[in-house]
């Protein structure tokens, strides 16, 4: 009974912490536009809304299905993402207890909830938190009903590809049981987790004509876009010591886990590893590992605290350090994207013709449908493509720090410049502003004036 009020009282801060977070006022981020903009074009059949062919379908989904129903897509994702933070740091208390005692538990779980990466994320609307509960919510049911494991890993891939490094460790632990002739909870696992998948590629099937086209298309941007975020290998190495300094804990942690004990540092391990050889690193990514990152330290942490006497008063005052390292780094959400030109423009004004953006961000709180600047990547060939489609009868909202060219294309940067000056003499440039280095246009069709 003692643990479990102390677990609750976690849950309870941390619901009121983010609660507390998402009454600060606070611009949308790219990604959950995206998927806010994703939602409105698939329950508007493409008439609302942006479409960005590589992003899993299920998160937007969701939101679109939020936005059919009345609800503020963002709004409503983002309390959505609180309620699925507390069901993690849940769900990470209960299956650590399965492979740990009670107070390594508690310790993983209160790590988690207040790592600054988790913190911040869990009431941000990105696809790493809901995948991160698909595949908690796998590993909790695993161990007794594989095959409803197997159906909420496929969830949890549907909702972001990479996420299918997580059912490496189960085959791995599900054929270890081939020794044992016990074949039927592998079957099951794979079996169920299959069939999310194969509706995922029925519908690109009929989307666009190839039932893996999403997944090709989400190699080729992995390796063609995010430049701006490349990061040298070790990148996470130092990130996860910045959420937590006892990550020096991992290495003796590979020595110390018993064969039982074995499943959490493979999920932590296969959910970071790829990664390090991905260029595009940003710390959000490693949100599906830290769950089982912090149980690992945690074990190994008890491990060793449990062979001194007055472990107590250790673990406290390991406690009183770690609070005193973490609570800085804990971040607010208070971005401001400086696009409120764009924001006001659109609520205030009917957009004539097709609408271009450079930004998803800039049509997500209207119901207007638009196409994308930046997609696949803005280079010479995305210039040429677009100077060969507008027509003249198109709105354009475009944001120079949107569309930042390759570095490799050394003539697409003039490119730009003259397509920005074309659009200067066939359109109405109707409002202007510069903000830092960023030029940011409006531009309305000239039949607007009459």
């Amino acid at each position: 009974m003692k643990h479990e009020k102390i677990i609750l009282i976690l849950l309870v801060l941390f619901f009121l912490a983010q609660c507390i977070i998402f009454l600060i006022p606070a611009d949308i981020w790219w990604d959950p536009a995206v998927y806010a903009g994703m939602g409105k074009y698939l329950f508007s059949g493409g008439s609302a809304g942006i479409w960005e062919p590589y992003r899993p379908v299920l998160w937007p989904f969701l939101l679109g299905f939020l936005w059919k129903l009345g609800a503020d897509p963002i709004g409503g994702g983002i309390l959505l993402s609180i309620l699925l933070g507390v069901l993690c740091v849940l769900l990470t208390f209960l299956i650590s207890k399965r492979y740990f005692d009670t107070t390594t538990s508690l310790i993983a779980a209160a790590f988690l909830a207040f790592s600054p990466t988790f913190f911040l994320h869990a009431h941000l609307p990105f696809t790493e938190l809901p995948a991160l509960f698909f595949i908690l919510a796998a590993l909790y049911f695993y161990p007794q009903k594989p095959q409803f494991a197997g159906l909420l890993m496929g969830l949890a891939i549907l909702t972001r590809t990479y996420t299918a490094f997580a059912a490496v460790p189960l085959f791995i632990d599900l054929l270890l049981q081939f020794r044992k002739r016990i074949y039927k909870p592998a079957i099951m696992f794979a079996l169920s987790m299959v069939i999310p998948l194969i509706s995922f590629l029925i519908f690109n099937q009929l989307m666009y004509g190839d039932p893996f086209y999403s997944f090709i298309e989400q190699v080729y941007m992995t390796k063609q876009v995010g430049w701006l975020w490349h990061q040298p290998w070790y990148y996470y190495l130092f990130g996860l010591f910045k959420e937590n300094p006892l990550a020096v804990l991992m290495l003796p942690s590979i020595f110390l886990l018993s064969k039982k004990k074995h499943l959490p540092l493979l999920m932590f391990l296969f959910l970071v590893i790829p990664f390090f050889f991905i260029p595009q690193k940003q710390m959000r990514v490693l949100l599906p590992a830290l769950p089982f990152f912090y149980m690992v330290i945690a074990a190994t942490l008890t491990s060793f605290i449990y062979k001194v006497k007055k472990h107590r008063i250790i673990l406290i005052t390991i406690g009183i350090l770690w609070a005193a390292w973490t609570i800085p780094y804990l971040d607010f959400n208070t971005y401001d994207d400086k696009n409120d030109m764009y924001y006001e423009y659109v609520q205030n004004n009917e957009l004539r013709g097709t609408v271009w953006v450079s930004n998803p961000a800039y049509v997500v709180y209207s119901d207007y449908g638009a196409k994308l600047l930046y997609y696949p990547r803005f280079d010479s060939d995305k210039i040429k493509e677009i100077q060969e489609t507008l027509t003249g009868n198109e709105t354009i909202l475009l944001n120079t720090c949107d569309i930042p060219c390759p570095p490799t294309e050394a003539q697409c940067e003039s490119e730009k410049t003259l397509f920005i000056e074309e659009l200067k003499k066939n359109y109405v440039l109707v409002k202007s502003e510069t903000q830092w280095i960023c030029e940011m246009y409006i531009f309305e069709p000239i039949s607007s004036l009459s």
